[in-house]
């Protein structure tokens, strides 16, 4: 089977082989993948189906993503290769299902989502609904808002099932995961509902939708919304769903906004903190990060003050570099590019000039930066540069670009190729970035 598979992508790139397309779809179904042939096989058939895949094929696949995968249970064999062979089904469904572009699979595709058991396809389904555009996007708002019956009575009553409470959950499982989609496919049409939204919340759903908020191209009334919910939180604010700080987590999220007017705000926000103690001087020197990350040349002095208060080694020696490169480049974006791609900075102990390049042509670039980062692409290897480098592309395409997306999935189609692992690994930021950019581009 595995180099009938083979065969069969091969002459499907060429057009061919539609006489395939059943047989494939039911080796696919009856494949397990905890099987020894299905160990050996699995990837060379979902490739061959990832080629130009049928639309007869939707409804057969809309059906996998309803069948259950059960929680784990420890020491049972037989329950783990359910929970493998499950995975292997629905994560390839959906994939597939994005591509198809299939709208009735919106609903099905917001199900494994809101499911707690299927935490391992949650993402996968996520990326097919950001491929679905408009109309995936529309189902969330309405999801976010509460106003999806059928959803949100499924959202609850997996979670009821999944933690064996005697009452539904309080905490609207369904409005985090909204959130989280909507963040994820990145579209300023859904600004206002989760303005909305975040305003009527308390706590933690609070603090996601304002992390979601920040992913997406900003406004002026997303980046006061966002400050607001920052100021009300407290060294030991929580947010789900996996009970990260909140306030770690947002100031993170800060730099996704691409903004040194955050920069003086920011530092303030360091000198006002309430608490003490350990947690404290872990938040100030965690923002002082994302202070050099944004920072321009006339704001230097006023970061390397808090740095050098708030700041370990770590973040004192990442300063000196950050400082010396916005010294150098000033605001020339033609500079930072030169920087971001250059071979020494992709070594782990110069990453930090690589990251802070690739902010800089965020803050300060357009479209022709923009392109010229994706020109430069083959050349930055370090993982965490590309990862920024990734945001920075998506934050300089706010109304989506098919020609960029085609680029940047040329890219990874080839580094997928290459025996190099790490190569491919490091490419899942870009092929995010590329299925929302070419999203938006299309509805």
């Amino acid at each position: 089977m595995k180099w009938a598979a083979r065969a069969a992508e091969d002459l499907r790139k060429e057009g061919k082989a539609a006489e395939l397309a059943d047989p494939m779809l039911q080796a696919f179904l009856k494949l397990k993948y905890t099987s020894q042939v299905g160990g050996i096989t699995y990837k060379d058939l979902t490739a061959a189906m990832l080629v130009k895949p049928e639309k007869s094929w939707a409804g057969p696949l809309r059906s996998v993503l309803s069948n259950e995968i059960p929680k784990p249970k420890q020491g049972d064999l037989e329950v783990q290769k359910t929970i493998n062979n499950q995975t292997f089904w629905q994560v390839t469904a959906a994939r597939i299902l994005g591509d198809l572009k299939d709208e009735e699979s919106i609903e099905p595709l917001f199900e494994v989502v809101l499911d707690p058991t299927k935490g391992s396809v949650a993402t996968t389904a996520i990326m097919a609904l950001v491929k679905l555009g408009k109309p995936a996007m529309d189902r969330a708002v309405k999801l976010l808002k509460g106003e999806d019956e059928k959803l949100k009575t499924t959202s609850l009553a997996k979670m009821q099932k999944f933690t064996g409470a005697k009452e539904p959950p309080k905490d609207e499982p369904y409005v985090q995961m909204a959130a989280i989609v909507l963040g994820t496919m990145g579209r300023t049409e859904s600004i206002p509902a989760m303005l909305e939204v975040m305003k009527a919340q308390k706590g933690g759903n609070k603090a996601l939708i304002a992390q979601e908020l920040a992913k997406i191209p900003a406004t002026d009334d997303s980046k006061a919304a966002f400050k607001e919910v920052f100021e009300e939180q407290s060294l030991d604010s929580r947010m789900p769903p996996g009970g990260a700080n909140s306030l770690l987590s947002l100031t993170e999220a800060s730099s996704l906004f691409y903004d040194a007017g955050l920069v003086p705000w920011l530092l303030e926000r360091g000198e006002k903190q309430k608490g003490s103690g350990e947690d404290l001087k872990t938040f100030q020197a965690n923002l002082t990060v994302t202070a050099m990350k944004l920072m321009k040349a006339d704001q230097v002095e006023s970061v390397k003050a808090a740095v050098e208060k708030y700041g370990t080694k770590i973040e004192k020696d990442s300063f000196k570099q950050a400082e010396e490169l916005v010294k150098a480049c000033g605001d020339r974006t033609d500079c930072y590019l030169e920087k971001v791609e250059k071979s020494e900075n992709q070594d782990k102990k110069n990453q930090f000039i690589g990251i802070k390049a690739a902010y800089m042509i965020g803050i300060l670039g357009d479209e022709k930066a923009r392109d010229g980062l994706v020109e430069r692409l083959d050349a930055i290897e370090n993982a965490a540069v590309r990862y920024v480098v990734a945001n920075t592309i998506d934050r300089l395409t706010p109304k989506g670009s098919t020609e960029i997306a085609d680029k940047l999935q040329k890219i990874i189609d080839k580094n997928a190729q290459s025996p190099d692992k790490q190569k491919a690994q490091a490419d899942a930021p870009l092929q995010s970035v590329a299925y929302r950019i070419r999203a938006r581009a299309g509805g």
